[in-house]
């Protein structure tokens, strides 16, 4: 339960600093403005990995269908 936690708390608040991302979707497609957001969000957030990139940008794009 503690790793759960642990594991659990911090990524609540990396999605919901994903979900505040806007990309500028006048220029942006969905896809390249989910690989955006996520490029933003690895400013504030160094420690994700490659694994996580990819499922976050799915993530976002499927918020913003």
């Amino acid at each position: 339960m503690e790793r759960a936690e642990a594991v659990e708390i911090p990524m609540l608040g990396i999605l919901g600093d994903l979900r505040a991302m806007k990309p500028d979707w006048h220029i942006h497609s969905l896809w390249s403005g989910s690989e955006w957001a996520v490029r933003e969000l690895r400013k504030h957030h160094p420690d994700i990995d490659e694994s996580a990139v990819k499922a976050l940008v799915w993530a976002f794009s499927c918020d913003h269908k």
